[in-house]
């Protein structure tokens, strides 16, 4: 017993070295946030806002880049009657951030629609950069981050990133060299006003832009894994929490290109199996309803164009509407 409490013990100043090294770097960073303050990541400063202001009930979409582009809130709330909040940014966050980010705004009656996509279902968190990114602009969001993995990983990245940062600050300030070109996605998609303030959506008409998108998705994770029971176990604990607070909750396969390599089919088939065995909320859709031709996707294999994004809402407000008697929708 004495030594259990020795090891709990070291395992909590662990964690509060560990947090307080990220929370005093982050803090330091702030100073040279400026220029990202108009970056892709930075729209969550303006999706934290929305949620807060939305009235309840509201139907909020969860996940990442696959529901920013995926899915039209306006189409969605004039079929619904409801306000709906689009929380979708980017899969690289991790699906313990995603979540968590968003439930200290949910209120009862609302409905949740989690919508992960499948590399972050089946893994465990590995993309610290991209969340580190994010924090420098949403400091605030490290009340989100939930594992001692999640701290682990970004204390790695800090020291790199900080200096990245002060470096290029530097440079621009004692050059005064302009800010470099963006490139035609970064122009037109990929930063902060691209976002609907209303809703949380890419108002970007990607139809319009001419990339054509071929590669095939073939999924590198085995089915089942333990990243995955250890993802279901979150997310059943996550509805639990929600449900709690008096709302609904319903998993949503994420869009994709459609799956030609038949070892990944097979693999999403036994996804689909587990998930409607072990997951405590209901199944708006299966995997291979989510699937779309390439005439259909951007520029990612999980990024819909236009076209794509008014097929898969139908979608989804028929599947919601059927599932959610108390749904007033209009036919």
């Amino acid at each position: 017993m004495e030594n259990f409490r020795k090891v709990a013990l070291a395992l909590i100043l662990l964690i509060l070295t560990l947090g307080i090294v990220v929370s005093v770097n982050l803090a330091i960073m702030l100073d040279y946030r400026e220029p990202y303050l108009n970056s892709y990541l930075a729209s969550i400063l303006d999706k934290e806002e929305l949620l807060k202001k939305s009235t309840s009930p509201k139907i909020i979409l969860v996940g990442g880049s696959n529901v920013a582009f995926g899915l039209d809130s306006r189409l969605i709330s004039e079929k619904t009657g409801l306000p709906v909040v689009n929380a979708g940014i980017q899969g690289g966050l991790g699906i313990h951030f995603i979540m968590n980010s968003i439930k200290d705004n949910v209120e009862p009656g609302d409905i949740l629609i989690l919508s992960p996509e499948y590399h972050i279902l089946l893994d465990s968190f590995k993309n610290a950069e991209i969340l580190t990114d994010l924090l420098i602009l949403y400091p605030q969001g490290f009340s989100s981050i939930s594992t001692l993995k999640e701290v682990w990983e970004i204390n790695k990245v800090l020291p790199a990133i900080h200096t990245d940062i002060v470096r290029n600050n530097l440079e621009i300030q004692l050059t005064h060299a302009p800010t470099p070109t963006p490139s035609l996605l970064n122009e037109k998609v990929y930063f902060r006003a691209a976002f609907d303030p209303e809703t949380g959506d890419i108002t970007t008409n990607t139809s319009d832009i001419a990339i054509p998108y071929t590669q095939t998705y073939q999924m590198e994770q085995s089915v089942p894994n333990p990243d995955l029971y250890a993802n279901i176990r979150f997310l059943n604990e996550y509805a639990s929490q929600m449900k709690a607070k008096g709302a609904q909750v319903y998993f949503l396969f994420p869009a994709i290109i459609t799956i030609e390599d038949e070892e990944t089919q097979i693999k999403l088939q036994k996804l689909n199996e587990i998930l409607a065995q072990d997951l405590d909320m209901p199944l708006l859709n299966s995997w291979d309803e989510a699937q779309y031709p390439s005439v259909m996707i951007f520029d990612t294999a999980y990024h819909l164009n236009s076209q794509g994004r008014e097929i898969h809402t139908l979608k989804l407000i028929n599947e919601i509407c059927g599932a959610n008697s108390d749904l007033d929708c209009e036919q």
